[in-house]
């Protein structure tokens, strides 16, 4: 038994619909006896990684206007227009998982990391899948560059590799239908 609860949170940095989503993390994370413990599965990795052509792009445009007016998350015209208009630009959730879990090693929050992920992602149009942006992120998040880039680049492929794994396990245990879900174990210890 703990004094906490603590709130599972199965979610994707390159996912729209987790971005639709943030809100409700940050309403969550102000709960006094709540705590959040984020669990990152892989939505586009090896061979799901996905070249954004101009049919994917469609389709990712269609979303996004979909989730905007469910959420009222904004996404600008540096993603819409920029970013996804690259031509060579490749959805690779990898190395922003890699980069939430340095940053968690070196004490940050994983869901502020998340946040400010997106953020830079829809909001800006930068490419999170880029290790100098990731950096970036991680200093706005309050880490000195040296220490996350060091810890970046030294972490092992089989843990990155091991908690998609494990996150999408529990994705499977809770009956979640894909990214986000959510699960409360209690104070008490149950699962809701």
């Amino acid at each position: 038994m703990s004094d906490v609860a603590i709130l599972h949170l199965i979610v994707d940095p390159l996912c729209g619909w987790t971005y639709a989503a943030a809100p409700l993390f940050r309403q969550a994370m102000a709960q006094p006896g709540l705590r959040l413990k984020l669990h990152a599965g892989g939505l586009f990795v090896g061979s799901q990684r996905k070249a954004v052509d101009a049919a994917f792009r469609q389709q990712l445009l269609q979303f996004d206007r979909q989730i905007a007016a469910i959420s009222g998350q904004p996404f600008a015209p540096a993603y819409a227009d920029g970013l996804l208009q690259q031509a060579d630009f490749v959805l690779d959730s990898l190395p922003p998982i890699r980069a939430l879990l340095a940053g968690a090693a070196l004490g940050a929050d994983p869901v502020l990391l998340l946040e400010l992920m997106q953020q830079h992602y829809y909001q800006q149009g930068r490419n999170i899948t880029e290790t100098a942006v990731l950096v970036q992120i991680a200093v706005e998040a309050g880490l000195l560059a040296a220490d996350f880039h060091r810890t970046y680049l030294m972490l092992e492929p089989a843990l990155v590799t091991a908690h998609m794994q494990q996150s999408r396990q529990l994705l499977q245990q809770i009956g979640g239908q894909g990214y986000p879900s959510a699960a409360l174990v209690t104070a008490a210890g149950q699962w809701q």
